[in-house]
């Protein structure tokens, strides 16, 4: 079963739990983030910055060498068909957290 942890943006919800949820899946394998990429900070290719929503997958088996997260975020650059893009992520535009099965639904 899929774990699937809601979170919207303005909620009262702590960077500090968001975080922790994320953690926890990197630990067992891939972490995807939905968020909103208009958000102030998000920093992704322009193709889909205007968009509403954008899943973006992380975890450590990616190699991904600059990869790092803290309460105020995740970065990493990460592979787009284009190529690679440097890629920020603030807590406060990540509405939902997944692992590896939400693919599926």
């Amino acid at each position: 079963m899929a774990e699937i942890v809601q979170l919207h943006p303005k909620s009262p919800e702590k960077n500090r739990g968001k975080l922790e949820v994320f953690e926890k899946l990197l630990d067992s394998g891939v972490a995807l983030l939905m968020l909103d990429p208009r958000q102030s900070g998000v920093l992704v290719p322009p193709k889909f910055s205007g968009q509403p929503h954008l899943g973006l997958k992380f975890s450590y088996d990616f190699g991904l060498t600059d990869f790092g997260f803290d309460t105020r975020g995740v970065s990493a650059t990460l592979s787009f068909d284009e190529g690679y893009f440097f890629c920020k992520v603030p807590w406060e535009a990540v509405f939902r957290i997944g692992d590896h099965e939400l693919y599926r639904i």
